[in-house]
């Protein structure tokens, strides 16, 4: 149509049609003081930083989870840029026993970024 405006083709931009998966899993390998967080991640061959946040739990049984995630490891396996779903886990150490702690999965690439995992629990 006469009215239809053609954009110049640097103008265009990459459309994305699949958004990271990221999925918090589980702990394992759980001490007195150590534990492996696991997760999995389809990045769809885009280069993806892979890290685990977590911290202790500091409600102290009021009902509030007030975390701030303030520590982050770097999973074994970051960076990953292969296409389907990839296991990825990062051990963590000084944990204190009795705590209960919480932790979550983020994936980052170029160009979408903070893409996280829910919340799960776990106590030492």
């Amino acid at each position: 149509s006469a009215c239809k405006k053609e954009l110049p083709s640097g103008d265009l931009e990459w459309k994305p049609t699949h958004y990271p998966v990221v999925k918090t899993l589980y702990v394992t390998n759980v001490t007195l003081t150590t534990a492996t967080l696991n997760g999995t991640v389809n990045c769809y061959g885009l280069p993806t930083t892979v890290t685990f946040e977590y911290d202790a739990d500091t409600s102290a049984g009021k009902g509030d989870i007030q975390i701030s995630y303030s520590n982050t490891v770097t999973a074994s396996q970051s960076p990953v840029a292969d296409s389907g779903i990839i296991n990825v886990s990062a051990d963590i150490s000084g944990l204190n026993p009795c705590q209960v702690y919480h932790f979550r999965l983020k994936a980052e690439n170029s160009l979408w970024k903070n893409f996280y995992g829910e919340d799960i629990e776990f106590t030492i």
